[in-house]
Formats: C-alpha cells, sequence, structure tokens
C-alpha cells in the first residue's frame, strides 16, 4: 500500500517542478535587480523609489493588521470553545 502513496507523491512532485519552470525563476528576477561587475567581483542593487517603498509599506501594514485580527479571532474563538466546553463538563452533558 505504501508503493502507490510513494509514486503519486513522486508524480505530485514532478508536475510541480513543471510548473515551477514555466514561470520565471527567482534567480533570473534578482538579477533584472542587481548589476553584476565582473573586474571588481563586486554587486550593485538598483535602489527603489520612494513610490515603490510606499507600496511596501502599505503592504506590510495591511498584512501586519490582518495577522493580528486573525491571532485575535483565534484567541476568541478558542477562549470560548475551552469555556463552552468546560460548562458542559460541569453539567455533565459530555
Amino acid at each position: 500500500m505504501s508503493g502507490f502513496g510513494m509514486m503519486d507523491f513522486m508524480n505530485k512532485s514532478l508536475a510541480n517542478n513543471r510548473a515551477i519552470l514555466k514561470r520565471q525563476s527567482l534567480f533570473e528576477i534578482r538579477q533584472e535587480l542587481k548589476v553584476y561587475n565582473k573586474a571588481e567581483r563586486k554587486y550593485t542593487y538598483k535602489s527603489a523609489s520612494k513610490e515603490d517603498l510606499r507600496k511596501i509599506r502599505e503592504k506590510m501594514t495591511k498584512e501586519r493588521k490582518r495577522n493580528i485580527a486573525k491571532g485575535i479571532f483565534s484567541l476568541v474563538l478558542s477562549i470560548a470553545l475551552i469555556t463552552i466546553t468546560i460548562l458542559l463538563i460541569q453539567q455533565h452533558l459530555i
């Protein structure tokens, strides 16, 4: 039975690898962002504009707020479930 699982995993892995190859690779994206001086063996990176930095900052702020909201929601939900479980145990319903 474990043989089929291994073959299935290999097939999925190959499909995922093919899908990755079709996309623009992270290496190519990085090559667009930097300039390599072969004589000095030194990388110089292109600097981001103020507009790019503002967009990144806004995106990070939204993501941080979303993560905080998810954390608060999960905390409230877990406290509610624990409270309900304790109340049901005290009433001998479970």
